[in-house]
């Protein structure tokens, strides 16, 4: 798809040694900030310099990005591949709850492992404790939990987001560079969330790039002030 960059320096290619050093949105992620409001794009252009200057990009499609403003029951993948990133293995703790005699669980099926990919995530998140409850309530409730809790990540927070998971899988994996591996390996070639800079939501759209590779300069725009959104 077609996004903007906006910068004060002229330059040829993407390079990874300059990002974070831009005004660009790094909640998103750690990457190369795009946007498809050619406007927003401005608006960080000309806050540094004289020279200002606005990349038109082709970047990979919006499905191929993570959506960070949806819920995390939306990509169960996302979720098993950090419990592979940390060590874990859901069937596993299954294996482990069907072998205590006070729980005897049943192997689970495709929705049963997302609930527990839900509850391995974070400790505190009692919603997702609640949805199992309800899926098991012939168990032993105190065993099962005491079971699961051994091998559950112990996040701080609840993790109702994909941007909170992220945020939170950050503390645990270390470093920036780990995150977009994780991602990576689960087919995502970025981030995005919904920017409240532009009235038309299907061009409120800020997004990160994660690999140079991903983004070939189309065209290199002069841009004002003028033509800058302020937030």
């Amino acid at each position: 798809m077609i996004a903007y960059h906006g910068s004060p320096r002229r330059f040829a290619r993407f390079d990874p040694a300059f990002i974070g050093s831009g005004d660009g949105l790094a909640c998103r992620g750690h990457g190369f900030n795009v946007t498809l409001d050619f406007a927003v794009a401005a608006y960080y252009a000309t806050q540094a310099r004289d020279e200002a200057f606005v990349y038109q990009v082709s970047v990979p499609e919006k499905d191929e990005l993570l959506c960070l403003d949806a819920p995390i029951d939306s990509a169960p993948a996302l979720v098993a591949a950090l419990h592979r990133a940390l060590g874990i293995d859901p069937e596993a703790v299954f294996d482990a709850a069907a072998e205590d005699e006070a729980i005897s669980m049943s192997y689970p099926d495709e929705r049963a492992l997302a609930m527990l990919g839900r509850v391995l995530v974070s400790r505190t998140d009692e919603s997702a404790w609640g949805e199992l409850a309800e899926w098991s309530p012939g168990y032993d409730w105190a065993a099962l939990r005491a079971t699961l809790e051994r091998h559950a990540i112990d996040f701080d927070a609840e993790c109702n987001t994909l941007g909170e998971l992220c945020a939170a899988a950050l503390e645990r994996l270390g470093s920036p560079g780990a995150v977009n591996a994780w991602l990576g390996a689960a087919g995502y070639r970025g981030t995005y969330g919904d920017e409240p800079l532009s009235e038309d939501p299907d061009r409120a759209v800020s997004a990160v790039i994660f690999d140079a590779g991903d983004i070939t300069i189309v065209r290199r725009h002069a841009a004002s002030a003028e033509a800058a959104l302020s937030p």
